[in-house]
């Protein structure tokens, strides 16, 4: 729903602002097709590892909870998604969560 989308903006918000230094360079982007939709964050931070890209999430070396992308991980799945982790083309992190049409309506 609404509130859940709005949710995963702000945990990936925060995880930018929580991860990164103060004035680290960010992109947002959001896609919307008939069929799902794509919002994207990329950052200049530090990124991930490579260990974290293959498993989907940040290890325990991370600092935080960890439960961040865990939620947004579950939003994407329980709308028919799902999330991807990459290097992102500013240099950093790049979380790619796709909603499915369950979010669409």
């Amino acid at each position: 729903d609404r509130d859940e989308v709005l949710g995963v903006v702000d945990v990936l918000l925060e995880n930018v602002f929580a991860h990164t230094p103060e004035g680290t360079a960010v992109s947002i982007e959001l896609t919307v097709g008939r069929e799902f939709a794509t919002l994207v964050v990329d950052d200049a931070g530090q990124g991930f590892t490579a260990d974290e890209v293959k498993r989907g999430s940040p290890g325990p070396a991370s600092r935080g909870t960890g439960l961040g992308l865990s939620i947004v991980q579950r939003a994407a799945q329980r709308s028919g998604g799902a999330m991807y982790l990459s290097k992102s083309r500013l240099g950093g992190a790049r979380v790619e969560v796709c909603f499915g049409a369950a979010s669409m309506t």
